[in-house]
């Protein structure tokens, strides 16, 4: 694993939830964003902290995959 990636954050408030998917969810919290896929449990963090990522988390959303009936 290269030295800058991120094994663990523990979450304060968290900011907004959002569905990337049927099975996929994103939680933010700071310059930090958790991707869980909810079958497999597999969770991923990303580190939004500097200029080649973005400088931080201003917002993000979830896209609606299913249509409503």
């Amino acid at each position: 694993m290269p030295a800058n990636d991120t094994k663990w954050v523990k979450f304060g408030d968290i900011n907004n939830i959002v569905f990337l998917g049927k099975d996929i969810i994103a939680l933010s919290s700071g310059y930090h964003i958790l991707f869980v896929n909810l079958n497999t449990k597999y969770e991923k963090i990303e580190k939004f902290d500097n200029k080649d990522r973005g400088d931080g988390i201003s917002s993000f959303s979830g896209h609606p995959t299913q249509k409503k009936e």
